[in-house]
């Protein structure tokens, strides 16, 4: 791949959003069935923490340019509502 055909996701995906019945979800709302969706939502809240620009002394720090969290489950476990949660 060229450097040229970088593209940056916010210019690619300006309007990728969580879909509108996901629009008022928050992590407060989910409720794991099991303890590997607990394990997923205290991970995503922590993810969350970790990425959020932090104020350094004179300027905003951005996340790490390639942070990123993996969610993987079946149909239904909650992933959607973690990646919406983590949106908001």
């Amino acid at each position: 791949m060229l450097l040229s055909e970088l593209v940056v996701a916010s210019q690619a995906l300006p309007d990728f959003v969580p879909p509108p019945r996901f629009g008022t979800t928050h992590f407060s709302d989910y409720k794991p069935q099991h303890p590997s969706q607990k394990t997923a939502l205290e991970k995503t809240q922590t993810f969350v923490q970790e990425i959020k620009p932090k104020r350094s002394r004179f300027f905003w720090q951005k996340p790490e340019q390639g942070t990123g969290l993996y969610l993987d489950g079946g149909f239904g476990v909650g992933k959607t509502h973690l990646l919406a949660s983590a949106f908001d």
